[in-house]
């Protein structure tokens, strides 16, 4: 989405072009972390953080290959226990 259109009648400038007046109000695929210089993006079933700074991948945040649903699997007495 752009924050300006134009009409068929206008002029369009090189200050139209290089200036504000057609700059995007946001990018997809990168969503700033609130209180960092760090942005997310989802990548396949991982959410990464990038820095805004170089661009470098700064951490894992989510990774749904690593989390398990569910309770943890009980054995033994364990078993018998959490049954009662």
């Amino acid at each position: 989405m752009f924050a300006t259109t134009m009409s068929a009648g206008e002029k369009l400038t090189i200050r139209d072009i290089t200036g504000s007046k057609f700059s995007a109000k946001m990018v997809n695929g990168m969503n700033p972390i609130s209180g960092t210089d760090t942005y997310a993006r989802i990548e396949g079933k991982k959410i990464v953080s990038y820095s805004f700074k170089t661009g470098k991948q700064v951490s894992v945040l989510f990774d749904a290959d690593n989390t398990s649903c569910g309770p943890p699997s009980l054995s033994g007495s364990s078993r018998r226990e959490a049954m009662l």
